[in-house]
């Protein structure tokens, strides 16, 4: 079979998703070994999965090794199907993962649950989120919200539910108390008939409570809104404790999108409330705030509408040791995106997280680019103490990605060498694979992971927030119940971890990346449809012979495309089950790097990189 030049390209390569080619050759002699790439999780092919949250930490093995921890959801695609809350640690450099773990609560019935945050203990962790019944249906009283002490190897050892208003409580948000380290603060939302109540509750790993405030917030029009607290953050010097959250949907309805940033002292007093505002944009969205190295001063994240580029990242620093915040400086981040097929309608952002180094400070954001194609890339923005963009990495590949979270390495008595980025993955490759996975990715502190990321240039515009008083009433009551639980292993992985890296000068290709799938006993499970070899490869001929395997007859797509993501040829073409051989007239390609691409009618590609000498 000869392979003819110059076909026409079909029109649906303009709308493919991209992923990125890992490099095949090292010309440095500085090479790291397999500590950073990505990693998904899930537990089979008929669930889907999500990082909600995730840190590193040094808890979890004797010899002070960090690891990764983090805990979801896991959710039967069938309907029906009861959500449960999870966990998966795994070690540094991804050699492995254990402690891979899904938990069934119970008080009386299963109780459907997930995990939306992790933190650390003196000697443990502290896990919190929501549970309810099967099908999502309340519990007598409401959905509650759930908080979970687990050893470092996620074995729980105390677990209660907290009603706090008699309809649906979820936390958003644990963090420890930097002023009492037995002492934590969980945020999140109440709602009922309609609306809901932002809450901030402190507690201890052991279930005590400390104290509850909940209140009710306006939107534009007057209504109660759906009101949620986001993310807490404490000062150890002052005692006082900062949130951050949304006002959204009214209860007739109408949209409603207003952030607000309050503070309150260590026995649960408010001190003050503000509904922000920018000149420049609208509909502001909060997720994270921070500590910066500074007595209450934070840098927050989120999104904000912004004029001709729809929504984008925010990153502000705010001063929160008056009687009112003042702004240090306030950020648009946002890119153009990755190529001409792919337009970014809005970038959103979950998480932030602060390095402090001697000499400097850097902030990392994770989130997502949605495309005008609704497909999406997981992003992480770095930028200097001043907000001013430094590098954005598009972390792709796989199918639908996005972060909710951010965490870096800090071993002890050392600055740490890395970050890591917490989130979900949707697997778009056809039947028997997984529609979601938990998904993380580790990666140097100038993001670069040796595996599936692509550079973007990060622009920014500068922000002006305005600050509006607003009173609440705050509520106290609540009622509090131990919950029995199981937990189980039975997860799997899938794979695509860098072995050596030497600068990550990566591109963007095509629809999918194949990767090696293991269960967690390592047992190799083959997908694999169609394979391919190419020689001679480096190759300086006007021949390149391809060898194909096929384990059926099939129609492909093979396509060359070169490492600015431009479709050299293409071409459609019928293969026999079995080994078949082509000689692909390559005289035209000038020398380079190209990939050769055969993707099947169900979505499955095989890729191979071919050396252009």
């Amino acid at each position: 079979m000869q392979f003819v030049p110059n076909f026409q390209v079909p029109n649906k390569h303009s709308t493919m998703k991209k992923f990125t080619l890992i490099c095949m050759a090292v010309f440095s002699s500085f090479v790291l070994n397999a500590q950073y790439g990505h990693r998904g999780y899930s537990a089979d092919s008929t669930t889907t999965d999500w990082f909600n949250d995730g840190l590193i930490t040094n808890l979890n093995l004797s010899n002070n090794t960090p690891v990764h921890v983090g805990v979801g959801r896991n959710a039967l695609i069938t309907a029906g199907a009861i959500e449960r809350a999870r966990f998966v640690r795994s070690t540094l450099t991804g050699t492995q993962q254990n402690n891979r773990k899904y938990f069934i609560f119970k008080n009386g019935a299963e109780l459907g649950s997930r995990l939306n945050a992790i933190t650390e203990g003196s000697s443990y962790l502290m896990t919190s989120g929501t549970v309810v019944n099967a099908n999502g249906v309340q519990l007598p009283g409401g959905a509650d919200a759930l908080i979970m002490k687990t050893s470092a190897a996620g074995v729980p050892s105390s677990i209660f539910k907290v009603d706090l208003g008699g309809g649906f409580d979820e936390i958003l948000c644990t963090r420890r108390s930097n002023k009492t380290a037995s002492s934590f603060y969980s945020v999140g939302y109440s709602s009922l008939q309609g609306t809901s109540q932002a809450f901030l509750l402190k507690h201890t790993g052991s279930g005590a409570v400390s104290w509850v405030k909940r209140f009710n917030l306006p939107c534009e029009d007057g209504t109660i809104g759906f009101a949620e607290i986001t993310s807490v953050v404490d000062d150890s010097a002052s005692n006082m404790v900062t949130v951050v959250g949304n006002v959204r949907t009214g209860p007739n309805g109408a949209a409603c999108k207003r952030a607000f940033i309050a503070k309150f002292n260590g026995s649960g007093g408010l001190q003050w409330l503000r509904f922000i505002t920018s000149s420049n944009g609208t509909d502001i969205d909060l997720q994270s705030i921070r500590e910066t190295g500074t007595s209450q001063q934070y840098v927050i994240t989120g999104s904000i509408a912004l004029p001709n580029l729809n929504r984008r990242v925010l990153l502000m620093v705010v001063n929160t040791a008056g009687v009112s915040p003042v702004t240090v400086w306030a950020k648009g981040l946002y890119t153009n995106g990755p190529t001409p097929n792919y337009i970014i309608s809005n970038q959103f952002a979950f998480d932030v997280v602060t390095r402090i180094e001697p000499t400097k400070i850097e902030y990392f954001v994770a989130g997502y680019n949605l495309y005008i194609s609704n497909l999406t890339d997981g992003i992480i923005f770095k930028t200097d103490a001043n907000g001013t963009p430094l590098l954005n990495r598009l972390y792709t590949g796989f199918g639908k990605e996005q972060f909710n979270a951010i965490d870096y390495i800090s071993r002890p008595g050392a600055a740490g060498n890395g970050i890591a980025a917490f989130g979900k993955v949707d697997r778009l490759i056809g039947v028997g694979t997984p529609k979601g996975q938990s998904w993380l990715v580790k990666s140097y502190f100038n993001l670069v992971s040796g595996c599936n990321e692509v550079a973007d240039n990060p622009l920014s515009l500068n922000l002006t927030m305005q600050y509006t008083a607003q009173s609440v009433s705050l509520v106290s009551t609540y009622t509090k119940d131990s919950l029995t639980t199981q937990n189980s292993n039975g997860f799997q992985t899938t794979i695509c971890w860098a072995t050596t890296i030497s600068g990550g000068n990566n591109a963007r290709f095509g629809d999918e990346l194949t990767t090696d799938e293991t269960t967690m006993e390592s047992t190799e499970i083959s997908t694999e449809k169609i394979g391919m070899t190419l020689y001679p490869n480096p190759n300086s001929s006007s021949q390149l012979r391809t060898e194909i395997y096929s384990n059926s007859q099939q129609e492909v797509t093979l396509s060359i495309i070169d490492l600015n993501g431009k479709l050299h040829e293409s071409a459609l073409m019928n293969l026999q089950e079995g080994s078949q051989t082509l000689e692909l007239g390559i005289e035209e390609l000038p020398p380079g790097i190209y990939l050769i691409q055969l993707r099947t009618t169900d979505g499955e590609v095989t890729s191979k990189k071919l050396i252009r000498m």
